[in-house]
């Protein structure tokens, strides 16, 4: 499994693709948090959720 592009948000947040045996999945990750979506959408959500809160 490889990374195939990265996303990262003006807050140093990323949000990586990978390439899965069912298709892609994103990971977002916000400093030492991280979580699997299936949706980049999704991802980038989690992201902004987790902002709110801190």
């Amino acid at each position: 499994m490889t990374s195939a592009s990265v996303v990262t948000t003006r807050d140093g947040d990323t949000v990586r693709m990978f390439q899965g045996v069912d298709g892609p999945f994103y990971r977002a990750c916000n400093g030492n948090r991280c979580v699997n979506c299936r949706d980049l959408v999704i991802a980038l959500e989690h992201l902004k959720v987790w902002r709110q809160k801190l």
